[in-house]
């Protein structure tokens, strides 16, 4: 499925992850400028879970834009061979899929169990914007 930039956007990105028991988690974000808006979804072993269209807090487009320049997202290889270890037998874990769209490219990068460091920093954005996951008040 391709990403398309909606009318009013400059850039978009869409940062999801599936496990092998179906969980799912997903947030399309556009921005422009300052200021952006996201829709996400979380599929688990609980009630669905669904934002509905959301304004980005103040900042946050730009955050994401910054994540994105630090961990390379543009110069990434597509699929995450490179990073796999061909000794250790993997029966179970999460995939990592982020998209991103601007004026003048579309790029795609998955992940298998292992990714960049700078990737997870790409998916904690993502799960700390949608709300959807709190953390300890502790």
């Amino acid at each position: 499925m391709a990403l398309k930039v909606p009318k009013g956007a400059t850039g978009a990105f869409r940062i999801g992850t599936e496990d092998a028991h179906g969980c799912r988690f997903a947030i399309h974000a556009y921005g422009n400028g300052r200021g952006g808006w996201f829709v996400a979804t979380h599929r688990f072993f609980g009630p669905d879970q669904d934002s509905g269209l959301q304004l980005l807090p103040d900042g946050e487009w730009p955050t994401l834009l910054h994540l994105i320049e630090l961990c390379d997202f543009w110069n990434l290889p597509e699929d995450g061979s490179h990073l796999d270890d061909p000794t250790v037998a993997v029966d179970d874990g999460i995939g990592l899929s982020v998209s991103g769209r601007d004026a003048a490219r579309y790029h795609r990068v998955h992940r298998f169990n292992w990714w960049e460091p700078g990737l997870q920093a790409v998916l904690t954005f993502g799960h700390r914007v949608s709300g959807f996951f709190e953390r300890h008040p502790l």
